[in-house]
């Protein structure tokens, strides 16, 4: 059985490998968080930490994120995560989610994204701030790694509870 600090890689050229998360030093270098994002088979992006109208930038996209919305691997990067949104995906709730990340460094939300085709979905976005430093440890800074997860047995992200659900 697989402990909670290795992770299985993903793709067929690594399928045997396993990365063994206690071996991280903190803070991460921008390669080990990247070599993380790559491994896990949750769809996984990394974004950099800067602010602005087309900001933060897609900086890594694993290969399940890229199949759950219909990118290749590279098409994402350097793309704002505003890509996934659309006509229903509600805009203060993606700025609470950010504003979070930022301030707590932790974040989660359910909302409608949207695949490349145009196609909405459900999403489950759970994020976290990870500090992370040069390979000589001399430059420290925040990304962003956020994990999707596809909702598709229960309509989680509707916009008022049912009937039923309140008190």
């Amino acid at each position: 059985m697989q402990s909670n600090a290795t992770i299985r890689a993903e793709d067929d050229q690594q399928r045997d490998s396993v990365i063994d998360l206690s071996s991280f030093q903190k803070p991460l270098t921008l390669e080990q968080a990247m070599q993380f994002a790559y491994a896990v088979s949750v769809p996984c992006i990394i974004t950099d930490g800067k602010r602005g109208l087309n900001a933060p930038q897609i900086i890594a996209a694993n290969k399940a994120f890229c199949d759950m919305c219909g990118y290749t691997q590279d098409e994402p990067l350097g793309q704002s995560p505003k890509i996934l949104q659309g006509i229903d995906t509600d805009i203060e709730d993606t700025r609470t989610f950010r504003d979070n990340l930022e301030e707590s460094g932790q974040g989660l939300i359910c909302l409608i994204n949207y695949r490349k085709d145009g196609s909405a979905y459900e999403a489950l976005v759970i994020g976290t701030r990870l500090d992370i430093t040069d390979s000589d440890e001399t430059d420290h800074s925040a990304i962003y790694m956020t994990f999707s997860l596809h909702i598709t047995e229960a309509p989680l992200c509707l916009p008022t509870p049912p009937k039923q659900w309140k008190n």
